[in-house]
Formats: C-alpha cells, sequence, structure tokens
C-alpha cells in the first residue's frame, strides 16, 4: 500500500553576529524605541526577541570577556510544525526608522531567523532545506489619523485670574477658533 508524503517545519536561527562572551548572538536587525538591541534566541520551538543586560566585567574594551543575561521579551516567532503558518506575539516598542508616512513596517533580518523545511517521501526518505525568513515577519507602525468633522472652539477669558492690569478680563480680539479635527489610528 502507498505511504503518504509529509512536510515539516521548524524555526531555527542563523549565524550569530555579535560575540558576548563565548557566546554568538544572532541580531534581529531591530531595536526597542528606547535603542536596545534585539537579539533572537530559540526556546523551545519558539524563536524569542530579547533585550539583553549586559556586563561588560568593569569596562573591558575586550567583548569576548562580557557575559550577558537575557533580559524582557520584546516579541515572539513560532510557526505552526504541519503547515508552516507562523505566529507572532509582541510586548516591548519596535522603532520605526520610517517616518514620512503611517505605515511604517520593521522587519527581521532575512537571514537571521530561518525555517528548516523537510519532505518526507512515503518511505521516509527525508529532504531539507533552510530557508532565510525573517524579512517575512513584519512588525507594523500605524501611525495617528487625524480626521472627522468641524470642531469650534471658543474662550471665554472672563474665567481666567487676572494678575496684571484691571478689567474684566474680556478680549474683543478674540472670538474663537473654528477648524477641522479628525482623529483615529491608522
Amino acid at each position: 500500500p502507498g505511504q503518504s508524503s509529509t512536510t515539516t517545519y521548524a524555526l531555527a536561527l542563523g549565524p550569530g553576529v555579535d560575540v558576548i562572551g563565548d557566546v554568538d548572538l544572532v541580531d534581529s536587525g531591530l531595536t526597542t524605541t528606547e535603542g536596545q538591541k534585539i537579539y533572537l534566541f530559540l526556546e523551545g520551538e519558539v524563536v524569542v526577541g530579547r533585550v539583553i543586560n549586559l556586563d561588560d566585567n568593569g569596562g573591558s574594551l575586550d567583548s569576548t570577556t562580557w557575559s550577558f543575561t537575557k533580559g524582557d521579551a520584546a516579541f515572539a516567532v513560532a510557526a505552526n510544525e504541519t503547515t508552516g503558518e507562523l505566529y507572532t506575539a509582541q510586548w516591548l516598542s519596535i522603532y520605526h526608522n520610517l517616518t514620512t508616512s503611517t505605515d511604517e513596517p520593521a522587519n527581521i533580518t532575512a537571514d537571521a531567523l530561518l525555517v528548516e523545511v523537510t519532505a518526507r517521501d512515503g518511505d521516509g526518505d527525508p529532504i531539507s532545506e533552510t530557508i532565510g525568513i525573517g524579512d517575512q515577519v513584519i512588525f507594523e507602525d500605524d501611525g495617528p489619523l487625524l480626521s472627522g468633522s468641524e470642531v469650534s472652539i471658543t474662550v471665554h477669558e472672563d474665567a481666567l485670574s487676572q494678575t496684571a492690569g484691571t478689567g474684566t478680563g474680556n478680549d474683543s480680539d478674540v472670538d474663537g477658533v473654528t477648524g477641522n479635527l479628525e482623529s483615529g489610528t491608522g
């Protein structure tokens, strides 16, 4: 009887680019809005993007003598083992350097996040390929959008305290302000 073939998907990390102590850290290519680099760690079958806490061992310029501890998780990426569908969660704010648009994408570096695709034929013979998919994991920052109906604002100066001069506080030159105000998020 014929046996069916299967395909499985597993996340992996690309080569490390930053060496801290004796560990090659995989830089995601992303930073937090506070400027902290986000590094990738394979935790079980989930890739977690984390900031790290560095100890430069008293100011040593030699990063091979430094150590680190894992800090807060910025995001996580998981893959469905049988379909390859990706799932993400985000906990920290990610810096987006495109400020001329209300649609600001930021993605992981392509070769920092990998997926290993393994296909097996009916009798179990495997073939595998590893593909860089980091640039397919995009964190969107949809900026605010102002829109809406006309708003009228009138400033009544009678209620303002008087600190100099005399009078009731009325200023005949200021009646109010009108214009269009729209608000919302993109």
